[in-house]
């Protein structure tokens, strides 16, 4: 977050397998395209709704106050290879309290 509250980044889990052997990567908060549209079903086209078919929209009506969901135009292998996302709380000085 910046001084006026805007968000400049988000920080991604990537890798790994339930949170074992994740890292964290920074990803600009600009490179996210918000939508409240369903999400296409990866095999058939249609909406990822149950039931609902490329004819028929889905049973849930759409959200026109907010945005439903993001998607990042990146590849695996690039969030992979993005450089580790460090926390302030993270990288302390060396002292031990």
């Amino acid at each position: 977050m910046d001084k006026s509250g805007n968000a400049k980044v988000i920080v991604i889990g990537v890798g790994g397998f339930l949170g074992i052997g994740e890292k964290n990567v920074a990803v600009p908060f600009n490179a996210l395209q918000w939508s409240d549209q369903p999400l296409p079903s990866a095999t058939t086209g249609a909406s990822s709704a149950p039931g609902a078919s490329a004819n028929r929209p889905p049973t849930m009506a759409r959200n026109p106050d907010y945005p439903d969901h993001a998607t990042l135009n990146m590849t695996k292998d690039q969030l992979t290879n993005a450089p580790d996302f460090k926390y302030a709380s993270d990288t302390s000085s060396g002292t031990s309290r």
